[in-house]
């Protein structure tokens, strides 16, 4: 067959057979914006119509008892007020109780001397008693002298507001922390706060960001910087490097989210289960805590961030151009063994506290577990009794051997005069 007669042969059998592109097109478009339940009858699908008509009427009494639900939060917070600033006031001793509030109260016949005003150290063993506050914060033996001037933790809350975020509309809220301190050699803030913003996703509540600025240490009182000494070309130095420390809660973060690192995301998430502990778990209920009543539950983080707030992947730190800022300095000395020994001493010093197990919780590093535990022993003989870490093996050795285990124990650290 030639090229002519082959082309009209194709040119006929388009004509016999045209291609509808455009109803083609328009019944792909169709298809696409199917939605379910057009498959059904139009008697059903007019049901299923007004079924979807009463869910929406149900969200909008739902959002509605939301926001009412946000405006009691906000009511009964400012009624329990004036129940908490009462409960300051007998705790720092500056009210005594009224007959109404110890009714039904009678002297223990073997009760220890008068303890003067107050409440002392109230706060300090409510927290040494949480798990989840002193494992997540690090809470370190070093910091237990400052938490004891602690005078009152109290909480604000911060009402949910629509704001920008990212360039969408979003609803924010969050709440405040207030830790309340009498005049200590640590640091000269009277109050150091910490807020928490929270964004609403899906009805789900993520953390945005954290506010806080640090305490104003001191001089040679920072507790979350330690000295060391170590030999370096053949002279001893004295440098100061970052430790553990509570006090590393109030170290702000970048506000915005682009800035944060993956380690600061971590301490962030970290930061907002801690401050939850505070404002629902620990400020409702911390009598309970002071008594060792209460038993913590264990956060749901993963191992990661299980860490604590800290932390220590840059290894030693910048050693160039640092200044004896956490502490005293150690008088030289040339031997090297020696100087061994202190640096294990200091390390055990900066080790946080690690809590498991029963009451009572004052599972400190072994050097200073002994004198804390006479710090802070517990009140009442029905609590459980706390059980030593420390170990001791009953064979001995056939010859005395020195090693770093059968040396002297440090002096402990000194007792807190204030009451």
């Amino acid at each position: 067959m030639s090229s002519a007669r082959q082309s009209a042969a194709i040119a006929g059998l388009t004509m016999a057979h045209p291609i509808d592109l455009t109803t083609d097109a328009g019944t792909l478009a169709a298809t696409a914006a199917a939605k379910p339940g057009d498959d059904l009858p139009n008697d059903v699908r007019k049901r299923v119509h007004a079924l979807r008509f009463l869910e929406d009427e149900h969200a909008k009494l739902m959002k509605r008892l939301t926001e009412e639900q946000d405006q009691l939060v906000l009511k009964y917070a400012g009624l329990a007020q004036p129940i908490f600033d009462a409960r300051r006031a007998i705790v720092t001793g500056e009210k005594e109780p009224t007959e109404e509030q110890t009714v039904g109260f009678s002297e223990h016949p073997t009760a220890p001397p008068p303890a003067g005003k107050g409440i002392p150290k109230f706060w300090c063993k409510a927290i040494l008693h949480n798990d989840v506050i002193c494992n997540l914060t690090e809470l370190s033996p070093h910091d237990v002298e400052a938490l004891e001037y602690l005078q009152n933790i109290q909480t604000e809350l911060i009402p949910k507001q629509t704001t920008l975020v990212n360039g969408k509309e979003q609803q924010m809220y969050g709440f405040t922390l207030l830790f309340t301190f009498s005049p200590n050699p640590f640091f000269s803030d009277a109050t150091l706060t910490k807020s928490f913003f929270f964004t609403v996703n899906d009805s789900k509540s993520e953390i945005h960001h954290t506010e806080s600025a640090p305490p104003h240490w001191k001089e040679g009182k920072i507790l979350t910087l330690t000295t060391v000494r170590h030999r370096k070309n053949g002279r001893m130095e004295t440098v100061t490097k970052p430790r553990k420390s509570f006090f590393d809660f109030f170290v702000p973060l970048p506000p915005l989210f682009f800035q944060l690192s993956s380690a600061d995301m971590k301490k962030r998430s970290i930061e907002a289960t801690v401050g939850l502990e505070f404002k629902e778990v620990l400020c409702p209920n911390a009598l309970g805590w002071y008594l060792g009543e209460m038993v913590s539950e264990e956060p749901e983080t993963d191992s990661d961030e299980a860490e604590g707030l800290f932390d220590d992947s840059d290894g030693e730190g910048d050693e160039d151009g640092l200044q004896n800022l956490g502490g005293e300095d150690k008088d030289e000395d040339d031997d090297e063994e020696e100087e061994r020994e202190e640096e294990d001493d200091d390390e055990e010093d900066d080790k946080p506290l690690r809590f498991r197990g029963k009451r009572p919780r004052f599972a400190l590093s072994a050097k200073s577990l002994k004198d804390t535990k006479a710090k802070h022993k517990p009140l009442f003989s029905t609590q459980p009794q706390a059980v030593s870490s420390t170990t001791t093996s009953s064979e001995s050795p056939k010859a005395p051997v020195k090693t770093e285990t059968n040396k002297e124990p440090p002096a402990p650290p000194p007792e807190c005069k204030n009451q």
